[in-house]
């Protein structure tokens, strides 16, 4: 009885240690296709300038994913943004989006969403829809959002785009923010760009070695 006592002891200790045997949960990192991910921003222009929108993109994006098959609602994660690489396309505009009115990159160079949670999974063949839960990190203020998010999951698929042995996680989403909830110029130059900021979200993770089966058809 001692030894049956020791051996699940250890086994649990296994499964802590690991961290993802037991619950199906495998680390995504970000950084090894960080030419692929990117984060877009739309402005929407004020009565001054008429309609339309000024479209940027965060190119470089780092961080990891870790991502529970068995038990969405452990997914955790963290994604930064080198808020130097926001991009709109007009010299003018790259340079305003820096200044200490707006995002103040020399001050505060990363942009941090802490994932903390999923709810509301859905699966769909390889797909998984949901609602995220996290922390935005941007300058001064920290918000908690929520935002719908569409997880695609493919085991084996690196090595078609590296050579590596992997999987690969895609990740998509879409929310929107409030500039004067994030201290970007609140309450200013309203006529100019209105407060309202669209965000859409194209990431890839993957895994350094494939993922064993998992006993449900659902994830083969």
């Amino acid at each position: 009885m001692q030894g049956l006592i020791c051996n699940i002891y250890s086994l649990i200790i296994l499964c802590i240690l690991s961290n993802s045997s037991c619950y199906g949960i495998f680390r995504y990192d970000l950084g090894s296709f960080s030419t692929n991910n990117r984060i877009e921003i739309e402005l929407f222009k004020g009565d001054l300038f008429g309609d339309g929108e000024v479209k940027g993109i965060f190119k470089n994006i780092n961080g990891h994913i870790d991502f529970s098959f068995k038990n969405p609602n452990m997914t955790k994660g963290k994604i930064q943004l080198d808020t130097n690489s926001l991009h709109f396309g007009y010299h003018k505009i790259d340079g305003d989006a820096k200044k200490a009115s707006w995002l103040n990159t020399s001050k505060y160079p990363k942009i941090v969403f802490t994932l903390t949670k999923l709810q509301k999974p859905v699966w769909s063949n390889n797909t998984l829809e949901a609602e995220a839960f996290g922390n935005l990190a941007i300058k001064s203020t920290n918000l908690a959002i929520k935002f719908p998010i569409i997880l695609k999951c493919f085991r084996g698929l690196r090595k078609k785009y590296d050579g590596k042995p992997g999987d690969l996680l895609f990740v998509t989403g879409e929310l929107a923010l409030s500039r004067g909830n994030i201290g970007m110029n609140d309450g200013k130059m309203l006529n100019v760009i209105k407060d309202g900021i669209s965000v859409k979200i194209h990431l890839i993770g993957c895994t350094n070695k494939k993922r064993p089966l998992l006993p449900s058809k659902l994830f083969l």
